[in-house]
C-alpha cells in the first residue's frame, strides 16, 4: 500500500487530507503464479509508477506532497521520494517497511505459529488456503531478493534522499528489520518511532498511535 498526500491540504480533525489523497495496494496474494512477475517488476516497476503518480499529482494540483508506504509500498515509496526529490517530496513515511532481505522463511510453515498469529487472517480466508498462499508469498520475496543479487534496489536510493523521513514499526513486528541499523544510518533527516506491541499491521491495532505521529510529523517538520 502507498499513499501520496498534499502537502497543500488543511489538516482538521474532521477532513483531514481529505482532497489529493491517492491510495495504491500492489498486493494481491490471490495471483500467485502472476506475482512473481509482478514483483520481480516490483523493485524494476517503481520508474513507470514514480512517473504516474508525479503527472496525477500535478494534474489534481497537489504538489508538492507526502508519501506514505505500507510493507511492500514502502520500497515503492522509497522510489518515489528519489525521482521527486526533496522540492516535490518533502516528506516520506515508512510503515512497517524493510529496505533489506526480511527472514520471513522462518514463518514460511504456517503449522508452527501461534494461534493468534493465525487469527487475524481466518477472519478472511481458510486455513488452508493461508497456508498455500502464505509459503508462495515467502518464496517470491526470497526470489525477489535473489534476483536482484542479494539488495533490494530501493536500499541503493536511500542515501541519496534529501526528504524529511519518518519510520513506524511495531516492536513485534518480524517482518521488519532494525530500522536504526537499516534507515538511520543512511537517512540525512531520520525520525523513528516504535510502537512496543505492535505488530505488521500495528496501525490497524493502534489507530491513534499512528494518525497522531503521522499527523504531528507532517505538521511540525515543515520544509
Amino acid at each position: 500500500m502507498l499513499s501520496v498526500m498534499s502537502e497543500n491540504q488543511p489538516t482538521t480533525a474532521s477532513t483531514p487530507y481529505e482532497e489529493g489523497h491517492i491510495t495504491i495496494d500492489g498486493l494481491n496474494i490471490g495471483l500467485l503464479q502472476e506475482r512473481l512477475a509482478f514483483v520481480l517488476s516490483g523493485e524494476l516497476r517503481h520508474k513507470p509508477l514514480d512517473d504516474h503518480l508525479h503527472r496525477s499529482a500535478w494534474q489534481l494540483g497537489a504538489t508538492p506532497f507526502t508519501v506514505m508506504g505500507w510493507s511492500e509500498g514502502g520500497r515503492t515509496a522509497i522510489h518515489v521520494a528519489g525521482q521527486g526529490g526533496k522540492n516535490l517530496v518533502p516528506r516520506m513515511i515508512l510503515v512497517s517497511t524493510g529496505s533489506r532481505k526480511l527472514d520471513i522463511l522462518g514463518m514460511k510453515n504456517t503449522d508452527h505459529w501461534l494461534p493468534n498469529a493465525k487469527a487475524p487472517y481466518l477472519e478472511h480466508c481458510t486455513y488452508d488456503f493461508l497456508k498455500v498462499q502464505w509459503a508462495a508469498l515467502c518464496d517470491v520475496v526470497q526470489q525477489v531478493h535473489d534476483f536482484c543479487g542479494g539488495r533490494f534496489p530501493s536500499d541503493y536510493v536511500l542515501p541519496k534522499l534529501e526528504c524529511k523521513s519518518l519510520i513506524l514499526n511495531g516492536g513485534m513486528d518480524r517482518f521488519c528489520g532494525d530500522p536504526k541499523k537499516d534507515f538511520v544510518p543512511v537517512l540525512k533527516h531520520c525520525k523513528v518511532d516504535i510502537h512496543a506491541q505492535g505488530g505488521h499491521d500495528f496501525y490497524l491495532k493502534y489507530p491513534k498511535w499512528f494518525c497522531a505521529r503521522v499527523q504531528d510529523f507532517i505538521r511540525t517538520n515543515l520544509p
